[in-house]
């Protein structure tokens, strides 16, 4: 065995254990309001409803929704729901290991970048969820990290790389729009190379691939931005500044809410600090360092540049929370970047910064990695064990009729639909506990104990769900007393 083979194997398993523990929770975590919104608002309708935006809504992440649309023709369980968004992760962990090695010659910063750009608990999270965000990172990723392989590479570009970096950079963007300006930074560096790498042939052939990937991506991802944006559908964000609101929204994300709330100061101090000193570091040493090491800093700064250019001239609300992941990749790469341009001069300080990153990613990591709930979404943790609840408390004929009080109702209809639609009719859609202005149709009604149950009377607790009890389960007995 050679001196790589046990380091090679360490990647591996490193990678393989996030994708077992990410499959499991594909499984485990019950689907959420958005999730199953994505299945009856936009998957189930045709291809040209959807590529054409019939529906303008934030929530039809494209591409998620067409790749789900092939993957639930087998099934609209869990599994086949989630599938693309699950693959995605290995492009995710796959990239993250590429940019390890060509990015870094010291295999401690190698290292410590992929643990810390795998141990994103939250981030994890939506490779097993039916949305757009993970699948749009976990191609970004790849597009990053074949970008950087070209610029190190010293022979002409190879077409194949080449399609491989604008198709992933495109399709990220059709994944989800808030990467629109990542996307146009990895087109315009990959045009740049391509372009000083020109032999004989014109300028135009030489950039014909950017320019096509353009053009295509520009007429379908333009329709998607365009009718979002008459819809007033862009994107829920910030209004104030960078640091307080994407900053400030990424970093209990990263670090659990709890320790957050505890030590939040200090660990935007450090977040900040750091950002700054990689880009002090970069700009300082711009001219004594290769091409490619530059590269997830580039894209990092236009994409800020652009973020914070449309907020302050186009009134864009800036990107927040899963709005903002994206932006926790690009970070690490910066960071660890200018950690490299430092090793060259104090080798022990930068290693042993980027050795602290991972190790407190990792302990984050384990504090906060679980089978049960996610970080997000608090509400729909309890769609799955409510249905349950239902369909074994009823004794009635029929089926029984239930109200879900909005936004739960689709993650609860889900569970209705798919699992137990012989004993449960629907929640109807959209509709909230106060707009009821009689509940005799409703066997069951799943609501907030902020809404006033004693609206109607004669309803029965069977259930509270939440660590608060927030969330309670009634079922309507007519005139009979509450427990």
């Amino acid at each position: 065995m050679n001196r790589k083979q046990p380091e090679i194997l360490l990647y591996a398993l490193t990678g393989l254990l996030i994708f077992v523990y990410v499959t499991i929770r594909v499984f485990t975590i019950p689907v959420t309001i958005d999730e199953a919104w994505t299945l009856y608002s936009f998957v189930r309708h045709p291809v040209w409803d959807i590529v054409t935006i019939k529906n303008p809504s934030t929530n039809n992440h494209i591409l998620n929704t067409l790749l789900t649309k092939l993957t639930t023709v087998f099934s609209e369980k869990e599994f086949f729901l989630r599938l693309p968004n699950l693959l995605s992760l290995a492009g995710y962990i796959y990239g993250s290991y590429l940019l390890a090695k060509h990015l870094f010659s010291n295999r401690w910063l190698a290292l410590a970048m992929f643990l810390t750009l795998l141990t994103h608990f939250t981030l994890l999270d939506f490779f097993g969820l039916c949305r757009g965000y993970g699948l749009s990172i976990g191609l970004l990723m790849l597009s990053v990290a074949y970008l950087v392989k070209i610029a190190k590479d010293s022979t002409p570009p190879r077409p194949e790389h080449v399609h491989i970096i604008l198709l992933t950079a495109t399709a990220a963007f059709y994944a989800n729009i808030a990467v629109l300006h990542v996307m146009a930074a990895i087109i315009l560096i990959t045009s740049f190379i391509l372009y000083r790498r020109r032999n004989s042939k014109s300028t135009l052939t030489v950039l014909r691939l950017p320019i096509i990937y353009a053009l295509v991506i520009g007429v379908l991802g333009g329709l998607k931005v365009w009718k979002q944006y008459e819809g007033g559908e862009i994107f829920y964000g910030g209004g104030n500044n960078f640091v307080d609101d994407t900053l400030a929204g990424m970093m209990p994300d990263y670090t659990g809410y709890t320790f957050f709330a505890e030590h939040g100061i200090w660990i935007m101090n450090i977040a900040v600090a750091l950002l700054v000193l990689s880009v002090l570091i970069h700009l300082v040493f711009i001219r004594t360092q290769k091409l490619y090491l530059f590269i997830p800093f580039a894209i990092l700064i236009f994409s800020l540049l652009m973020t914070n250019i449309q907020f302050y001239l186009l009134d864009v609300p800036l990107p927040v929370n899963r709005i903002a992941l994206f932006f926790f990749p690009l970070m690490v790469l910066t960071i660890f970047t200018s950690l490299h341009i430092l090793a060259g001069y104090i080798k022990p300080l930068a290693i042993s910064i980027g050795v602290l990153l991972a190790m407190f990613g990792l302990w984050r990591f384990g504090s906060e990695m679980n089978f049960t709930k996610m970080n997000l979404w608090w509400m729909d943790m309890y769609a799955e064990q409510l249905v349950k609840d239902i369909a074994e408390d009823y004794s009635g004929p029929g089926k029984a009729r239930v109200f879900a009080n909005w936004p739960t109702d689709n993650s609860v209809n889900y569970y209705i639909n798919i699992y137990h639609n012989d004993k449960l009719v629907e929640s109807p859609c959209c509709t909230r506990f106060s707009d009821l202005k009689s509940i005799d149709s409703f066997d069951y009604i799943y609501m907030h104990a902020s809404d006033d149950e004693n609206a109607f009377p004669g309803m029965t607790e069977i259930n509270t769900y939440h660590v608060d009890g927030s969330l309670i389960l009634y079922r309507n007995d007519g005139k009979l007393p509450k427990q």
